[in-house]
């Protein structure tokens, strides 16, 4: 929080002192009288810059002091998030109208700056599987995968957990970075 403006105490305290009744009757207590005028337009300088910031605040990629408040509401963890993260994250909870379309999820990423693809796990189907789908057990027909390249850490936790936040409930979504592991180099263990 900034002190409030010289001109804005001083519009305050030249109000003040227009409210005070005309004639000479306050002339002898004027010099108590313009401290005290003084004092009280510096708080009302406060309270509206204070009605300032509160407006800023209100709007989420402007927000500082109101994060914690914005991420309890949407349901957001900003914890070892930046800032400038967690104003993003808050931004694209507000302004999605997701359903469960993959098109929504790759969209949802690239507003956190990423190019995804989403794959789904689906069980064998006779007649309907083909070669190269990705089948699985009836344990895994909620899971999808989603598919990037790594953009650091930390990016890389609010992707997480911002395509998490929007997943519905009876799915788990797994992520996997492409760049993880250089070709050729992917941990295997031989026994």
């Amino acid at each position: 929080m900034t002190e409030p403006s010289q001109t804005l105490i001083e519009r305050y305290r030249d109000t003040l002192a227009d409210l005070l009744p005309p004639g000479s009757a306050l002339a002898t207590l004027l010099s108590p009288l313009v401290g005290i005028l003084e004092a009280i337009a510096v708080e009302y300088a406060r309270v509206d810059d204070r009605g300032t910031d509160l407006r800023r605040e209100a709007v989420p990629p402007l927000a500082t002091e109101l994060l914690p408040d914005w991420e309890r509401i949407l349901g957001l963890d900003g914890t070892g998030m930046s800032i400038e993260d967690r104003r993003i994250a808050i931004d694209a909870k507000l302004g999605s109208t997701l359903g469960i379309r993959e098109a929504d999820y790759v969209e949802l990423a690239a507003r956190v700056g990423y190019e995804v693809t989403v794959s789904y796990f689906r069980p064998f189907q006779p007649g309907i599987s083909c070669a190269g789908d990705l089948v699985c057990t009836d344990e895994y027909q909620f899971v999808w995968l989603v598919t990037t390249s790594s953009h650091g850490e930390a990016n890389d936790e609010l992707l997480q957990s911002t395509l998490t936040s929007y997943a519905p409930p009876h799915t788990l979504v797994m992520f996997t970075f492409s760049d993880a592991y250089p070709l050729g180099e992917l941990p295997l263990e031989l026994g």
